[in-house]
């Protein structure tokens, strides 16, 4: 039996927003990292993700359910290369990645965000940015991040199916903030 001791609070979410915004619901947040070092099971976590998926939409109609994966899982052009999809295609309501450029010079939108799109579309489910960012600390200059958000802003602007993006704006292992550090508090 699933656990639905988190539904009330989805649910009282969904119902506090009177402005008609969605509200996501994820379980466990970018788990190929986890996978690919040994960490997780693979089959546990797809057990767990599929018993979370049905439980949210048994209890909490309206509240769609997103599974987030790292962008270096559709590097050298597949979906984890050493197993199968961790994209539970037939249950999940929307697909989400976290995007981010590790390196300078980098190109927006690096191949692989265009593979988890495609992968999205093929699956004909709607997609999601989780987190993206510019880590200033491994290279480059402040007009080369400025050209990257900007290059990235206007290619996410083009994409009519992806529902929401969010900045990653925080000091935490490595420079992503949008301000510089000092206005970090």
């Amino acid at each position: 039996k699933t656990d639905t001791g988190y539904a009330d609070v989805l649910n009282d979410a969904l119902a506090s927003r009177t402005d008609g915004a969605r509200v996501f619901a994820c379980w466990m947040h970018e788990p190929d990292g986890k996978i690919n070092k040994g960490e997780l099971k693979r089959d546990d976590y797809i057990n767990t993700t599929r018993q979370f998926i049905t439980g949210v939409h048994e209890a909490c109609p309206g509240v769609l359910t997103t599974q987030i994966l790292m962008s270096y899982s559709y590097q050298d052009g597949q979906l984890d290369k050493d197993h199968p999809s961790l994209f539970q295609e037939d249950l999940v309501d929307v697909f989400g990645i976290d995007y981010y450029s590790w390196s300078v010079p980098s190109q927006a939108p690096r191949p692989e965000m265009q593979l988890f799109v495609d992968h999205a579309r093929n699956a004909q489910r709607p997609w999601l940015v989780g987190e993206w960012g510019y880590n200033i600390d491994r290279g480059g200059s402040s007009q080369q991040r400025a050209d990257w958000y900007t290059e990235t802003c206007d290619w996410y602007a083009d994409q009519v199916d992806c529902l929401t993006v969010c900045y990653f704006d925080a000091d935490v292992g490595g420079d992503f903030k949008l301000t510089g550090k000092d206005d970090y508090e």
